[in-house]
């Protein structure tokens, strides 16, 4: 019998979370309909979930409700996007468990990393045409790359455990043979179908335009609309957070302002 696999992927929101669950889903589902078909059936109940929780304005609603991880073939993507990542290195999670059964389960993690500019390029556009955050756009977005610069760290630690990945999107995007390695990583041979899927709500600027054409986004030029004078004060957490710049510099090689 085939081992299961659960994936878990970390990540602030707008980082790609989708793009890399789809292109995981392409590895273990090569038939398009089948693929469709899970992903429709996974945005139809988080939907009506979401509804549900909106109109009732109760985080107990959110607690109580299981959330319909997508589950491809033998492999579970279970996201954990915009959710504290400290208990990944916590003894009573341990991400390889073997169950009693005849089954083997391999459970691996996945922290995903956009550089921090055309994270919050993105963000700061989502947020604009969303409605009940709670905060303000600029604390919402300050209470982020808190999260972020942690998620970053990661990237330096000694990983001497097989089941984490550190996944730099913006290398994701553009270079094949690192797209190899996260293959290597989830024990796949390595395809790129489903790389080009735009699924969910899509993109932040482009929406579902861009369907199945993904590699025509500019996922990496984001940033452009943060040197408008109207987004100064967005700018301004750069300066706020040193660190933004520093860990963008050494992990993505990006510093535009």
């Amino acid at each position: 019998m085939a081992d299961l696999k659960e994936i878990y992927l970390y990540g602030v929101r707008r980082s790609g979370n989708h793009a890399i669950i789809n292109y995981i889903a392409g590895h273990v589902v090569k038939d398009r309909s089948e693929y469709d078909k899970v992903w429709s059936r996974f945005c139809f109940i988080r939907d009506r979930i979401n509804y549900k929780i909106s109109s009732k304005s109760s985080e107990k609603i959110r607690k109580d409700l299981p959330f319909p991880y997508p589950r491809f073939g033998d492999t579970q993507i279970i996201s954990h996007e915009n959710e504290q990542i400290k208990h990944i290195f916590s003894g009573k999670k341990k991400h390889i468990l073997y169950s009693t059964g005849r089954e083997k389960t391999v459970k691996m993690a996945i922290v995903l990393l956009r550089d921090p500019y055309n994270t919050m390029a993105s963000l700061l556009y989502r947020l604009k045409v969303q409605k009940n955050i709670g905060i303000s756009i600029l604390e919402y977005i300050h209470n982020e790359f808190d999260l972020w610069i942690k998620c970053a760290e990661l990237f330096f630690v000694d990983n001497d455990k097989k089941w984490l990945f550190p996944l730099n999107y913006n290398k994701w995007f553009v270079d094949r043979e690192y797209r190899i390695e996260i293959s290597n990583f989830i024990n796949q041979d390595h395809t790129d179908f489903g790389k080009d899927r735009v699924t969910s709500l899509g993109s932040s600027f482009d929406v579902l335009n861009y369907r199945n054409k993904a590699y025509k986004m500019k996922v990496l030029n984001r940033w452009e609309c943060l040197e408008k004078p109207k987004n100064k004060k967005y700018r301004d957490i750069f300066d706020q957070k040193p660190e933004l710049r520093e860990l963008s510099k050494k992990i993505f090689d990006v510093c535009p302002f």
